[in-house]
């Protein structure tokens, strides 16, 4: 019996060859698509996913009583001593400092450069108590015990020693910065999987008590903070969340000044690889995660109505062979079997197509993907289980209501009659190809709206100039202030260069320096954790900050004078930019109030603000081009000379820099991953529509065959043939954009919430993707619809 099904199923399926192309063209669009978006989910999902005890590992997180002020994944240096020897409740407190300041590794002659933060990690043996590595060379107890050892990962010891077996790399030297040797006393295996662990070289946190780094750490002050000095804890007990929260909190205010306002909290293991302050590794976000499964299974149900629509569309042409089938003795269980086997070879048929093209999805959005994504990736066994699971699903959904129809057909009245009306009404399809056309337009305007909000946040004024601003970095270490001031001084005479400062970040930045300054007022002692900056007295007037009040700041070593923004101003609590001048932080005289700028994305609000004259912090050099003349030929010729001018002061150093507007445009790099997947689930979108209402308009137009020849033989244009066939079609698409402005507006309005800085939602981006959907189905029903106006009547009337 099931043969004979599956012989007739396939049959039929070659008999109707372009209702079958299209069904399975559009089965295969949703299915490729909700596929390739599992495997995105399914791949940032399983970080870490073979840990152990997951339930009991946290991060120490630290929070400032500040305005919208996200957790810092760092502590301060002493507190890791400090939980270690006062909290019982902690099994393991494993320091993990990242080390971002390595430049340059000199193994054999041969220099290698630090590409990657999560490459150095200063560790303990704790960390690999935590995080379990398979030990190759060396154990966790001895081979940290000189400061100056490190452990390799096999692939990097490979990298650096590729003709040597693990054995005689034991008691190699490796060269940091060209001034620190360290010697291999370890490797581990790689880790499996993905992780956010994702370090290559370990070095032993006790060399951060020796000359070369000491400084670097703040080793003794529990005022600094840093993100990348991380601690992780593993609790004895789950039920002791709460007593080493209150531990932690009441080891911190012991340290903390009484006005400063600092918390601490345990971030849960799992959540590690989902916050946007994790500096071992890349992020990802939840609500993005979210959104990609929201539009995948948007896609994949947009192609099971385009099934469902043309299946129950076609079903009176199906009538005769069911009303036979059930005369011959075939019960509506069996009949209903019959359709769905016919579902299932063309959504399976659907779903090995679309297994196929993910390598070629893969390739088209490679940027869009992390680094360390695979091929491979693609063909786990479970994404093969989610295909399978996702065709039967589809094969039950989009099948069982179309069998259902056909199945119920009376043979009598079927045998009957030459043409009855198709199975399900016209009603439910009309409703279906709505439904269908709305999502498409949510993703239409959805995607408009996401650009608009993107150009506005690059192109909007931050409060102050970014265009021709280079920033050259210097490096962190054995960089003394005249080698920064020389390099400066060199590239200030170059031709095509316009103003040269030396400063620390420039004023929207992706970094961030906060400091807890003090000041007294009416109330007493003050004390505000507050934004920095620091330049020379050439920082103000290169980025064109606007002066309200009082005087620039004048060039210093150290810090004698601020300048504050206006956002400082009032968390000061003084009324005008003027009331501010002369006024004491951290003894210090605030000379001149600037106007407020941007420091972060269009995301944040801005926040208070000092600039201060300290040179000793300052360890960027920040260049004003001239824009005269052919930018392109002279900018050009002027870097290549300020890497010749790099190389004479810093020869071993590699010379880095960044365009100020290009480096502020990357920092919108998630919301134009945003924009991708809008764009591209819109154009797949409107393509899964268009074949469904290309389906329907064949089908209807041949239906309505004999009609349009007598329509035509009494003098019918072709022009109201057309818009006889296409009025119908145009009227639901213009349905669903009723229905898809409220809709869209509801989310977008929702999405533009996260920005303090936000476009508006103008009304011509709803009529502009309404006009987009308008004339794509006009296209679309064209096709056919031209054609059938434009033919014989007498043909159509032989025919009939």
């Amino acid at each position: 019996m099931f043969r004979n099904y599956l012989l007739v199923a396939i049959r039929n399926i070659r008999r109707n060859k372009i209702f079958s192309l299209i069904n399975v063209l559009g089965l295969v669009i949703g299915i490729a698509a909700s596929t390739f978006m599992f495997v995105l989910i399914y791949y940032e999902l399983t970080y870490d996913k073979d840990q152990a005890d997951k339930s009991r590992i946290f991060r120490v997180n630290t929070s400032f009583a500040i305005n919208d002020a996200a957790p810092i994944g760092g502590v301060c240096f002493p507190l890791v001593q400090a939980v270690k020897e006062e909290v019982p409740e902690i099994e393991i407190a494993a320091p993990v400092f990242s080390n971002h300041i390595t430049r340059r590794i000199t193994v054999d002659g041969k220099n290698f450069k630090n590409q990657k933060l999560a490459s150095f990690a200063f560790i303990d043996e704790d960390y690999f108590k935590l995080i379990k590595y398979e030990w190759l060379l060396g154990s966790p107890a001895s081979s940290l015990n000189d400061p100056f050892s490190i452990v390799l990962t096999k692939s990097q010891a490979t990298e650096y020693f590729p003709n040597l077996s693990i054995d005689k790399i034991s008691g190699k030297q490796i060269i940091l910065d060209d001034t620190i040797p360290v010697t291999v006393t370890g490797i581990v295996a790689d880790l499996k999987g993905h992780s956010d662990f994702s370090f290559t070289q370990f070095l032993p946190l006790k060399i951060s008590q020796t000359a070369p780094f000491k400084n670097f750490f703040h080793i003794d002050s529990w005022g600094n903070l840093s993100s990348s000095n991380t601690l992780m804890v593993k609790l004895r007990s789950e039920s002791d969340t709460l007593k080493v929260r209150l531990a932690l909190n009441a080891i911190q205010a012991v340290h903390t000044p009484k006005d400063e306002v600092r918390t601490m909290g345990l971030e849960p293991f799992k959540n590690i690889h989902f916050t946007p302050y994790n500096t071992f590794n890349r992020t990802a976000s939840i609500s993005s995660l979210l959104t990609v499964a929201t539009v995948a299974g948007l896609l994949l149900l947009l192609a099971i109505i385009n099934f469902i629509n043309l299946t129950t569309a076609k079903a009176s042409s199906r009538a005769r062979e069911t009303g036979i089938r059930k005369s011959l003795g075939s019960t509506k269980k069996q009949l209903i079997w019959y359709y769905l086997i016919e579902t299932a070879i063309l959504t399976f048929i659907a779903a090995i197509i679309a297994l196929l093209l993910l390598p070629v999805l893969v390739q088209l959005f490679k940027g869009f993907l992390p680094q360390d994504f695979l091929i491979e990736d693609c063909y786990k066994v479970e994404v093969i289980l989610f295909l399978l699971g996702v065709s039967t699903l589809t094969t039950i959904i989009a099948g069982i209501y179309p069998a259902v129809v056909v199945a119920r057909y009376q043979p009598v009245e079927v045998l009957k009659s030459q043409v009855i009306q198709s199975g399900g009404g016209s009603w439910i399809r009309k409703t279906l190809i709505v439904s269908q056309f709305t999502v498409a337009q949510c993703f239409i305007i959805g995607a408009l709206l996401v650009s608009k909000q993107i150009n506005f946040a690059i192109n909007r004024d931050p409060g102050f100039s970014k265009d021709a601003v280079l920033v050259i970095n210097t490096p962190d270490r054995s960089n003394p202030l005249h080698l920064r001031q020389q390099l400066m001084e060199r590239i200030n005479t170059l031709p095509g260069v316009q103003t040269v400062s030396l400063g620390a970040i420039a004023p929207l930045a992706s970094g961030a320096m906060f400091y807890t300054i003090s000041y007294t007022n009416e109330s007493g002692d003050q004390s505000i954790l507050t934004e920095m900056r620091f330049g020379d007295s050439l920082y103000l007037p290169l980025y064109k900050l606007k002066l309200l009040a009082g005087r620039n700041i004048t060039t210093s070593e150290s810090t004698t004078e601020w300048v504050a923004n206006e956002q400082m101003v009032k968390a000061m609590g003084l009324r005008s930019p003027d009331e501010a001048i002369g006024k004491l932080v951290n003894g210090h005289p605030i000379v001149g109030v600037v106007g407020d700028f941007n420091t972060y994305s269009a995301q944040s609000p801005i926040r208070p603000l000092l600039l201060g004259n300290n040179l000793k912090e300052s360890k960027n050099i920040h260049i004003l081009l001239q824009q005269s003349g052919n930018r392109a030929v002279v900018w050009k010729q002027a870097i290549e000379k300020m890497e010749g001018l790099w190389k004479n002061i810093y020869p071993k150093s590699e010379f880095e820099y960044s365009f100020l507007d290009q480096a502020i445009e990357n920092m919108y790099y998630a919301d134009k991953q945003v924009n991708t997947l809008l764009n591209f689930s819109a154009i797949l979108a409107m393509l899964i529509s268009s074949i469904g209402l290309l389906g329907l308009v064949i089908f209807t137009t041949n239906k309505r065959t004999r009609e349009i020849g007598i329509r035509k033989v009494l003098g019918a244009s072709v022009w109201q043939v057309t818009h006889l066939l296409t009025l119908e079609f145009i009227k639901l698409v213009a349905i669903a954009f009723v229905f898809s402005i409220p809709l869209a507006w509801w989310y977008m309005n929702k999405w533009l919430s996260a920005y303090a800085y936000r476009t508006e939602m103008s009304w011509w981006v709803f009529v502009l993707g309404g006009i987009i959907m308008i004339i794509l189905a006009l296209i679309t029903i064209s096709f056919k619809t031209i054609r059938a106006a434009t033919g014989n009547p007498v043909t159509a009337l032989k025919t009939e």
